[in-house]
């Protein structure tokens, strides 16, 4: 005779609201992933105050974690993510020595998924040194700001509308496997929280004279608030090997307070902006193991009304991950029949 969880969990998948014909999903595993990833965080700073044809006074700042190590978990619905070890550059003498922490978790399934990420940079070199440094030679290191320092926090929800033949999991966390290709409109909101500060001025001192009053502006903290929509697609051969990509485009609202240290001065700033973010996944999806590369691109504008602040993050990793089949806690078939869970 069959078991009490064994009957909840054959009336469970009696129940399921997605086609089985185009993915499958392993809910009952442990999904464990080993990643390496090379990130980088870019910020272009651009006055309006004077005209400047030689653009002598465009900054444009990068701050780089060329290799950073980190584990990733899944089971069910839930997924988590961290980053325990970043290597410095190999041409750290010319660039500085950046240092990255990252943090990630995620709740949700096909229909709707909320993803959150915590990330810290320190320590940025202006690429754009050459054009006001008339010493500057390639030999030398860039212009750098070692205490210049960048935190975001990001949450963003995703509503998939064809979610009962696509599955965005397949792609990136992986406790699921698409076997055909599919497409989905969709929907994102996102709340977003950036600080960006350092012990003194942004600006190199060469360029000051550009920025006039904001010269010395040290601080920047934005809340933003983004509505938008796009589309997301999984391309499936052979039923184990994929490409996905997904883009999303919209409209946001920033609400932004910039510091200056000399006068102790804090501006604040109210704009509509836009905002994107651009996904792409290739990789081996088999029953129990798992390969993926993929390239994460989020960019934004903040808008001052005498100088623009452009950030662009671009992530590449590759991770190698397995499920490993675990005995399902007691209290999960009762779970999965709540309707709080069927939400998802």
């Amino acid at each position: 005779m069959q078991s009490s969880a064994q009957e909840e969990k054959q009336e469970f998948n009696k129940t399921l609201k997605y086609d089985t014909n185009y993915y499958r999903s392993y809910e009952e595993r442990l999904v464990v992933g080993l990643y390496q990833s090379s990130q980088n965080y870019n910020l272009e700073i651009t006055q309006k105050n004077f005209k400047d044809t030689t653009g002598k006074s465009h900054i444009n700042y990068f701050a780089d974690a060329a290799t950073v190590n980190g584990l990733v978990f899944s089971y069910d619905k839930l997924g988590f993510s961290f980053s325990y070890k970043t290597l410095p550059m190999i041409d750290s003498d010319k660039k500085g020595y950046t240092k990255y922490r990252g943090l990630g978790a995620s709740v949700g399934g096909n229909k709707w998924r909320l993803e959150s990420n915590f990330r810290r940079y320190s320590w940025f070199y202006d690429l754009s040194t050459s054009l006001y440094d008339t010493a500057y030679t390639p030999a030398k290191p860039y212009y750098q700001n070692s205490s210049m320092s960048v935190m975001s926090f990001k949450t963003k929800f995703m509503y998939f509308f064809r979610y009962r033949k696509f599955s965005y999991r397949s792609a990136y966390s992986c406790n699921e496997r698409q076997l055909k290709s599919a497409l989905s409109p969709v929907f994102v909101a996102n709340l977003y929280f950036n600080n960006t500060s350092a012990d003194s001025s942004f600006i190199p001192h060469f360029v000051r004279p550009f920025y006039g009053f904001n010269a010395d502006v040290n601080g920047l903290r934005t809340v933003a608030y983004t509505v938008g929509g796009g589309v997301a697609g999984t391309l499936v051969i052979y039923k184990r090997f994929f490409l996905n990509g997904m883009f999303v485009l919209g409209l946001e609202s920033q609400h932004s307070q910039y510091h200056h240290y000399n006068t102790n001065v804090t501006n604040r700033s109210t704009y509509i902006n836009w905002a994107g973010d651009f996904r792409a996944a290739l990789g081996f999806n088999n029953r129990n193991f798992y390969i993926i590369a993929n390239i994460v691109n989020d960019f934004s504008t903040y808008n001052s009304g005498l100088f623009n602040m452009a950030t662009n993050f671009k992530g590449a990793s590759f991770t190698l991950g397995y499920r490993f089949k675990i005995k399902e806690p007691r209290f999960m078939p009762a779970v999965r029949n709540t309707k709080l869970y069927r939400m998802f």
